[in-house]
């Protein structure tokens, strides 16, 4: 007779489908974090600008020279 086969591993791994698997929940993770993060912003869109950077953007705007009017360019309307 025979000697019975040796038995079949109990997790056979397909180490294609694994990848695929593993690389589709990364991705489901991020669009899932994605989709947080820009439903905060819509909530809440002053929080997503630091203060420092809304500061150094009215610096600038200040630091620029203010335009020519009509009266200070020497022109004369009538």
């Amino acid at each position: 007779m025979d000697s019975p086969a040796l038995p079949v591993a109990r997790l056979d791994v397909d180490v294609d489908l694994g990848f695929a698997l593993f690389f589709f929940f990364l991705l489901c993770f991020f669009l899932l974090v994605t989709i947080i993060r820009c439903a905060q912003m819509v909530l809440d869109p002053y929080s997503a600008i630091s203060v420092t950077t809304y500061q150094e953007e009215q610096m600038e705007d200040d630091a620029l020279p203010l335009p020519a009017t009509l009266s200070n360019a020497g022109i004369h309307t009538q």
